[in-house]
């Protein structure tokens, strides 16, 4: 009887463990009514994307940054800052990105100075 145990215990862990959450910062090809992300992924051809950001507790400030990086060789060069307002006790929100050339790029929401999300996009003619 304790092997069953032991077995159901390292069958739930194993299944908790493979479940993937949503990933802070998603990317969609546009917005729902009830405003879900629509045909989202992490690879896409050249255009204007959205972005879903969440954190876990809310933003707490008005304003958050969303910084979008191009990746070359390891490094990363910044190309556009977008400030997004919102409200403080608000754990969602989004913004419109464009991306006309092809690569790599990384993507980084601040909220009073900190990092809290960040994801990884890439882009195809």
């Amino acid at each position: 009887m304790l092997k069953f145990i032991k077995f159901i215990l390292i069958i739930v862990t194993v299944f908790l463990l493979s479940c993937k959450r949503e990933p802070d910062i998603q990317f969609c090809e546009g917005l729902t009514v009830d405003g879900k992300g629509k045909d989202c992924g992490t690879v896409f051809t050249t255009g204007d994307l959205t972005a879903i950001i969440k954190k876990n507790s809310g933003f707490g400030s008005n304003s958050i940054t969303v910084n979008v990086y191009q990746r070359r060789n390891n490094l990363k060069q910044r190309i556009e800052s977008i400030d997004v307002e919102v409200r403080s006790a608000d754990t969602k929100t989004n913004t419109n990105l464009s991306f006309y050339n092809a690569g790599v790029y990384q993507i980084e929401a601040i909220a009073n100075d900190i990092v809290f999300a960040e994801s990884r996009i890439t882009i195809q003619d």
